[in-house]
C-alpha cells in the first residue's frame, strides 16, 4: 500500500483529491489531510509517507515550500498542487515528481500518480539487482544508480555515506568524489542496509565498515576514516549501538 499525505487549505480541493484518488488507485491510501505547517511536518514524522500532494499557497504567509525547508531530507515524493503556474521553477529545485495546476484535471492526476509508480518500479528492480550483488559478497557487490547525466555503477566497497539532500541523495565516495542520485536517503536505505549501512540521522545513512570512532554526547557523532564527523542523532543512537556490537 502506498502511504500518501495531502496538505491543502481548502476543504473542497482536499476532499476532491481524496475521491479522485480512491477512484483510480486502490492501492494508494490517503494517511492524512493536512493544511498548515506544524500539522504538516507532524504527519510526516508520523506517517513517513511514500508521496506527498502539497499545495505552495497554505495560509500566507505560509507555503509548501516552507515544509520543505524545514526537512533535513525528504525522504518522499512531492507533487505540487497549486493555481498559480509561476512556482514551477521553485519546484523544480525541489525535485517535484509532478506539478498540478488547480482546479486538478483527474488524467493529469492519473499520469502524475502512474509516473511515481514508475520509479517505484524501477527502485524495485534496483533493489531486485542489488540482491543478486549481494550473493557475490562484500568486495564484489556493485549497484546501479539513477544520476542527473546516467546512470551509474558503483561497488558498495568504495561508498563511505550516503547524505540525503532534498528529495536526492548524494554518495560520498572512498576517492573523495560524490555522486548525486535522483533517489530519497529512504530509498538508497532500503538498497543498502543490508550491505551494513546504517541510518544515523534523517540525513545520513553510513558505511559501518568505515567507522573510526563514536563519541559521546545528546546523540554523539562518528569518526570516519576519512576523517568526516557525521551527527548521529538520538532517534538512531540505538540502533546504531547495537549494529556496532556486532562488528
Amino acid at each position: 500500500m502506498i502511504k500518501a499525505l495531502i496538505i491543502e487549505n481548502e476543504p473542497a480541493v482536499s476532499d476532491y483529491l481524496v475521491t479522485l484518488l480512491r477512484r483510480n488507485f486502490a492501492d494508494v491510501e490517503v494517511v492524512a489531510v493536512c493544511d498548515t505547517i506544524a500539522s504538516s511536518l507532524e504527519a510526516i514524522r508520523l506517517y513517513q509517507p511514500d508521496l506527498v500532494f502539497l499545495d505552495v499557497e497554505l495560509n500566507p504567509p505560509e507555503t509548501g515550500f516552507d515544509i520543505l525547508r524545514k526537512l533535513a531530507s525528504i525522504d518522499f515524493k512531492v507533487i505540487f498542487t497549486t493555481a498559480y503556474n509561476q512556482y514551477a521553477i521553485p519546484a523544480i529545485k525541489f525535485s517535484a515528481l509532478d506539478y498540478l495546476l488547480k482546479p486538478i484535471d483527474e488524467e493529469q492526476l492519473q499520469q502524475a500518480v502512474k509516473k511515481y509508480l514508475h520509479e517505484k518500479s524501477a527502485t524495485s528492480l534496483l533493489q531486485r539487482d542489488s540482491l543478486l550483488s549481494y550473493s557475490h559478497g562484500y568486495d564484489h557487490a556493485k549497484i546501479g544508480l539513477p544520476t542527473v547525466g546516467g546512470y551509474s555503477l558503483v561497488f558498495v566497497r568504495d561508498i563511505l555515506y550516503c547524505q540525503g539532500e532534498s528529495s536526492q541523495a548524494s554518495l560520498y565516495m572512498k576517492d573523495k568524489k560524490h555522486i548525486v542520485v535522483n533517489r530519497t536517503l529512504k530509498e538508497c536505505e532500503e538498497m543498502l542496509e543490508k550491505f551494513g549501512f546504517c541510518r544515523i540521522h534523517k540525513s545520513f545513512l553510513v558505511n559501518l565498515q568505515y567507522i573510526k570512532q563514536y563519541h559521546k554526547g545528546d546523540g554523539g557523532f562518528v569518526l570516519l576514516e576519512d576523517d568526516s564527523h557525521l551527527d548521529v542523532s538520538k532517534t538512531y543512537k540505538d540502533d546504531l549501538m547495537s549494529q556496532l556490537k556486532k562488528l
